[in-house]
């Protein structure tokens, strides 16, 4: 998340009007805001204010906690709780495509099963060659210093760390900061200590199954005939992003690249 201000002082050209919540829409493949097809309701009558880029406004809610539907013919339907807090931060919803998402010629599927609402992990081994800690990371530091290659966008990002020799890591989420190219700050500080040569790192990205435990997993740009992908599960319950309980691979499958893969997550 990050601060509101600015990005919703648009909304403030009426007397009497209390800005209560604003999320952003984004896809979770893309990292695009999701500015068209969505409808999104209050489950309890609340009204959205929609803005260009993606923002939806919640004004004059009485109430500290906020049930939003949100419902669209290429993503699937999510049913979120939501705290009011005065517009203070922007909280960024990801929409996951649904099977009528418009798939791009030489993307990568992978369909599947997991367990209902499972908060899931996944990296590719490969990636990890893009990406590499720029100096020691010590434990419980709120802060990691990570180069990537290639244009980056700015922003919150997700990663998977490891050491090499004892093949034990552990998934994280962390927020470059502005002005600081490669200064992330954690969002959970890390269990372990990590040394520069000897932690493997790679981008990742989390998905979240809906009550059926359906999955529906688009990769782009996978050029190669073979990948292996990781994947961790957490326990715990959050929209936003996940727990420290995800602290390690639970496994890896060999999928094909520019292809439609099947994967089963017990």
């Amino acid at each position: 998340m990050r601060k509101a201000q600015g990005d919703a002082n648009m909304l403030h050209d009426k007397r009497n009007v209390s800005l209560s919540k604003v999320i952003l829409l984004k896809d979770v493949f893309s990292e695009e805001a999701v500015t068209e097809g969505i409808q999104i309701r209050g489950i309890s009558g609340e009204k959205p204010v929609l803005k260009p880029g993606g923002y939806v406004l919640f004004l004059n809610l009485k109430q500290e906690e906020l049930e939003v539907e949100i419902e669209s013919l290429v993503y699937r339907r999510r049913k979120l709780q939501l705290r009011a807090d005065r517009g203070e931060e922007v909280e960024e919803i990801l929409l996951y495509p649904s099977e009528a998402y418009p798939v791009k010629a030489g993307s990568t599927e992978i369909l599947g099963q997991a367990p209902p609402d499972a908060a899931l992990w996944f990296s590719l081994e490969e990636a990890e060659r893009e990406c590499r800690l720029l100096c020691d990371y010590k434990k419980a530091d709120d802060q990691i210093r990570i180069f990537q290659k290639g244009k980056v966008r700015p922003g919150k990002r997700n990663w998977y760390i490891q050491n090499r020799e004892t093949k034990e890591g552990e998934y994280f989420e962390a927020q470059e900061l502005f002005g600081e190219p490669g200064v992330y700050r954690l969002l959970q500080p890390l269990t372990s200590d990590y040394r520069k040569k000897d932690a493997a790192l790679s981008p990742a990205f989390m998905y979240r199954t809906d009550e059926s435990g359906s999955m529906y997993l688009l990769l782009n740009s996978l050029k190669k005939q073979e990948y292996n992908l990781h994947y961790g599960m957490c326990s715990g319950d959050t929209h936003r992003g996940f727990h420290d309980s995800c602290h390690r691979i639970f496994g890896t499958v060999k999928i094909q690249g520019q292809k439609q893969n099947r994967l089963i997550i017990p």
